[in-house]
């Protein structure tokens, strides 16, 4: 299965404009990890101008799944951007973003 970049215009971007906390996400989407690779590859997208396949590689998978987890220890307490960033910096530590 391939995994596309979804359009800005749509909900799935919408929601990530919307100033929600990974608790309240998560009680949408739970553990799955191909929203979170996609929601990923858009913040990283907006970013950078840069196409990620989160899921191509299997470190990029490895993070997509730990992600979840780490989200459903964390997510009372931090913003979902501020999330996304420490994810983007581990994942490509020399990109200077």
């Amino acid at each position: 299965m391939e995994y596309h970049l979804m359009n800005r215009d749509s909900s799935f971007f919408q929601e990530f404009n919307a100033p929600k906390t990974f608790h309240e996400i998560l009680n949408e989407h739970g553990y799955d990890a191909v929203f979170w690779a996609k929601a990923l590859a858009m913040y990283w997208y907006d970013r950078t101008g840069q196409e990620v396949d989160w899921l191509a590689t299997p470190a990029g998978a490895d993070l997509a799944y730990r992600l979840c987890w780490e989200f459903s220890d964390c997510g009372m307490h931090r913003n979902i951007y501020e999330m996304f960033d420490l994810a983007a910096e581990e994942a490509f530590p020399d990109s200077g973003q």
